[in-house]
């Protein structure tokens, strides 16, 4: 018998019934039975906290209580941010933002307007601030690397491949030499060659006005 699944199952009960007081004293029951609480056990009491009932102390109880290893869901440290900056309280905020820095979680747009409008004045957010952009940079620069390092990999690989055929990667491939031979016959069919035209009717499809520059320029209206 699962004990945990089935104590996040009456939890969940009495989180869907507003039962804020009950949901909490199911937590000593987990150790009653041998087991500890799961993701599933804080995502529920933390959402009913932060999105049902805006209770700010007891949601950042409980969130000082929640085990960060192994890593929560970003939705979950975007709801701490969220009701921190619900509590107007900028050392609740800088410490959010400190544990999302750790996490490496970034503040959805919403919330950095939120944050630039809530810690316009204080300096220690717009610090936090700086250390995500500055950790964002150096994200993209890893991951840049890491996909260049790839693609020269593929690269070597197929050039490898190719010189066990005796080819190079400027040796034209099957398609190529099949489309070339394709472009070469309809050359010398004459499809690509311009009509002939009198000299007098030539100057005249050069100047403007007339059938022949309205089949040039003029463009079909929808």
């Amino acid at each position: 018998l699962d004990w945990t699944s089935m104590l996040n199952e009456v939890l969940g009960v009495y989180v869907a019934g507003g039962f804020a007081d009950f949901a909490v004293d199911m937590l000593p029951q987990y150790a009653e039975f041998g087991v500890q609480p799961t993701a599933q056990t804080w995502d529920l009491l933390l959402r009913m906290f932060g999105e049902d009932l805006k209770d700010v102390g007891r949601f950042f109880l409980l969130w000082e209580t929640v085990p960060k290893d192994p890593r929560l869901p970003d939705e979950l440290y975007h709801l701490a941010l969220e009701m921190a900056l619900l509590s107007r309280s900028s050392q609740q905020t800088c410490a959010v933002l400190e544990q999302m820095y750790s996490a490496t979680v970034f503040p959805t747009p919403q919330l950095a307007e939120r944050l630039a409008k809530a810690g316009r004045h204080v300096i220690q957010i717009h610090q936090q601030m700086g250390k995500f952009i500055t950790l964002n940079r150096d994200l993209k620069v890893v991951a840049a690397k890491r996909d260049t390092a790839l693609l020269q990999t593929h690269m070597d690989e197929r050039e490898a491949y190719l010189a066990a055929e005796g080819l190079t990667v400027r040796s034209p491939t099957p398609e190529q030499e099949y489309r070339d031979r394709y472009f070469d016959r309809l050359h010398k069919q004459g499809v690509f060659k311009r009509p002939w035209l009198p000299f007098g009717e030539y100057l005249a499809s050069k100047q403007k006005g007339g059938e022949a520059y309205a089949k040039r320029h003029d463009k079909p209206r929808p």
